[in-house]
């Protein structure tokens, strides 16, 4: 079984190499199928920014190297604008520690829980709805259709 995911020695820094210690220090991990990855530590760590750095979304000033970065098949350190679009949101997502940057306490759930399924499915309307009312069923939400 090949690895969903693999990070190889991946290091973040700003500006040149050299100039400053860097961000992130030869992070590596390896997800196979299935498996589930908790990544925690204290604020500051480094989370958001290796989870950024595999989803090749890093801030401006920042750059990373590594031996290797692949999500099944796909090379993340080869691959084009294009296909990263076509993969972030698809087959690879952030979720934030911090619900006030995830969620809108404005917005509906079903309609959060749609965005993603219209944005990157390019699922109708319809269509979006009947899966998120699936998809909160499934999660245990009592009278999912209503909620």
């Amino acid at each position: 079984m090949s690895a969903r995911l693999e990070v190889r020695d991946l290091t973040v820094h700003a500006g040149r190499p050299g100039q400053a210690p860097p961000i992130l220090d030869r992070v590596s991990l390896t997800l196979d199928p299935g498996e589930v990855l908790a990544v925690v530590g204290e604020s500051g760590s480094g989370k958001s920014m290796t989870a950024h750095s595999v989803l090749r979304m890093l801030p401006a000033g920042l750059h990373m190297d590594a031996e290797g970065l692949r999500l099944g098949d796909l090379d993340l350190l080869a691959a084009s604008s294009r296909a990263l679009d076509g993969v972030r949101g698809r087959r690879i997502s952030m979720l934030y520690q911090q619900p006030k940057r995830m969620l809108d306490p404005t917005a509906t759930v079903g309609s959060q829980v749609a965005e993603p399924l219209r944005r990157h499915l390019g699922m109708s309307r319809q269509a979006a709805r009947r899966r998120v009312v699936e998809l909160l069923a499934a999660v245990g939400i009592p009278d999912p259709d209503r909620r």
